[in-house]
């Protein structure tokens, strides 16, 4: 997973979708750990645990900043 065009530009050209958070944390398998921007200059590693429970703080706080910023003009311009 990648947070900014930025970072999805040091990995090529591959295929991808620009996703609200949320929707981006859903389509991860149960258990199954998260890496975010893995070409970038400091790669992370989130556990299957620590996804969980993010997401549920984020649904808990409505989630709505997460997804409004993810789902942004300027990153669905750099899609195209």
């Amino acid at each position: 997973m990648f947070t900014s065009p930025d970072h999805l530009k040091r990995a090529g050209a591959l295929a991808h979708r620009i996703l609200p958070l949320s929707e981006a944390f859903a389509l991860v398998p149960e258990g199954q750990d998260l890496y975010l921007n893995p070409t970038g200059p400091v790669a992370l590693r989130l556990s299957a645990g620590d996804l969980s429970r993010a997401v549920d703080a984020l649904e808990a706080a409505g989630g709505s900043e997460a997804s409004e910023a993810s789902a942004s003009p300027a990153a669905e311009e750099e899609q195209n």
